[in-house]
């Protein structure tokens, strides 16, 4: 196939979200989330910010078809099914910081 039927087909899509989550007790449970969020599809990269007790910034890149809001729903609706995110931690915000 040539290159000039998909000109934009090397460029790239990734974009960083903030998510602002609350309700931390302890860094286990840090722990399980950032673990759920990494393996959500299309995410490279997580890096954590600690706001205040209790408070955590997430950092994601992700890059996919699917509005990454659409994986972050389906992790809070699976909550309690293994999937990760402790019954007391909530996703306060998930912000665009950059395209």
């Amino acid at each position: 196939m040539s290159s000039t039927m998909f000109p934009n087909s090397t460029s790239t899509n990734a974009e960083q979200v903030e998510l602002l989550l609350t309700g931390f007790t302890s860094f286990a449970e840090i722990n399980l989330v950032r673990k759920a969020i990494s393996k959500l599809p299309g995410v490279s990269q997580v890096q954590a910010r600690p706001i205040c007790p209790g408070a955590m910034s997430l950092f994601v890149t992700y890059e996919g078809m699917v509005p990454f809001q659409v994986h972050v729903n389906e992790l809070l609706r699976s909550r309690g099914r293994g999937r990760g995110l402790p019954a007391g931690v909530e996703i306060a915000t998930a912000e665009r910081v950059s395209s």
